[in-house]
């Protein structure tokens, strides 16, 4: 079982490791460069005390969540070892206690994120191409009480 807890200046390196690793596994569909870059973005500026959550277990980073504004997730991932434990489970639930709605975007191609989300009690409400690799996202909302 992990523990939800704040993100601290002295976990920007697992944190930001879990996001690489985590998104390359979860996306073959896209260029490693993209996530090179992203993870760069993600390192220098994404990761905050204020907007970022992580997953913990036996002392140990196993994955992590971004908020970005207005309750949109920017970012969640779990190491590839860490998967099906609940992690990602955990981070959203922290979220939602956080916002409402809670918006995500999921790449179509990535059916288990897409399924994930849907399981979550996110419904899609809209499509958009990303305009970094021209590939089309689903926009995902969760509210409280599935209104």
């Amino acid at each position: 079982m992990s523990e939800i807890r704040g993100y601290l200046p002295q976990d920007r390196e697992k944190a930001a490791a879990v996001f690489l690793v985590g998104m390359i596994r979860n996306h073959p569909f896209l260029p490693q460069e993209l996530w090179l870059e992203r993870y760069r973005r993600l390192y220098r500026t994404q990761l905050s005390e204020d907007s970022t959550l992580l997953a913990e277990a036996d002392g140990e980073i196993e994955g992590m969540l971004c908020l970005g504004n207005a309750g949109e997730i920017t970012a969640l991932a779990v190491g590839p070892s860490c998967r099906h434990k609940g992690h990602a489970g955990a981070l959203l639930a922290a979220a939602k206690a956080r916002f409402c709605p809670l918006k995500a975007r999921v790449y179509t191609e990535n059916e288990e994120g897409v399924a994930f989300l849907k399981g979550a009690g996110f419904s899609v409400e809209g499509e958009s191409v990303d305009p970094d690799s021209g590939h089309l996202m689903l926009e995902m909302v969760w509210r409280a009480g599935g209104e």
